[in-house]
């Protein structure tokens, strides 16, 4: 890869499983809609200066670790969906993340910090193995009125703790539907948000 690429284009290397590793130049600006769809790539992925990321970027490919912790962009939608091997993620300057932007991907162990997250939509981490959320920058609502599987936070069944933000206004429906490790929720505000229906069916009732 030329040291001065500054994109990845639509599909560059869409299904290549011979794909193993990428080095990213620091060059590079954009990696457009399905340019690693269904690659082999285990290395680390990282993208110190980037302006987007496309839609099924990453889908389905065997990426383990993506650090951009200066990328202030949107995360477009499934654009890590069924990255069942990722286990590193570093998104923390982020804004918006779009639906099922990482459904069903693995997270084993990763603790979402997203300070600067301003919106989101419906089922952003939906059957992940997230432990723990310590900081969702100043979201208003939590999704839309899905079914439990495009729902949040549904089916993270090994998610522990929640810190959830003073800006909340909305929980809709579903949001931690079947996460059944979940044992404490955060939420520092005078006003409870509004419950939509299913939010905590499944989880411990010991929950705090």
């Amino acid at each position: 890869v030329s040291p001065n690429l500054t994109r990845f284009g639509y599909g560059a290397f869409y299904g290549c499983t011979s794909l193993k590793t990428i080095n990213i130049p620091s060059s590079c600006q954009y990696i457009e809609r399905h340019s690693f769809r269904d690659t082999m790539i285990d290395s680390e992925i990282y993208v110190p200066s980037l302006n987007r990321i496309g839609s099924y970027a990453f889908y389905g490919s065997s990426v383990k670790s993506f650090i951009a912790p200066n990328y202030v962009g949107d995360i477009q939608e499934s654009t890590f969906r069924d990255c069942y091997n990722l286990v590193n993620l570093d998104i923390r300057s982020v804004t918006s993340l779009a639906s099922g932007s990482f459904h069903s991907a693995n997270l084993e162990g990763v603790d979402l910090y997203l300070p600067k997250l301003r919106t989101w939509y419906y089922g952003c981490f939906a059957n992940t193995n997230i432990r723990k959320i310590t900081n969702l920058g100043s979201v208003v609502n939590f999704g839309s009125n899905v079914s439990a599987a495009n729902a949040m936070f549904a089916g993270c069944k090994k998610l522990e703790y929640a810190n959830l933000p003073s800006t909340l206004e909305i929980i809709n429906n579903n949001v931690f539907n079947g996460c059944e490790s979940l044992e404490v929720v955060i939420l520092d505000k005078a006003e409870p948000p509004t419950l939509g229906t299913g939010v905590f069916t499944g989880t411990p009732s010991t929950m705090s």
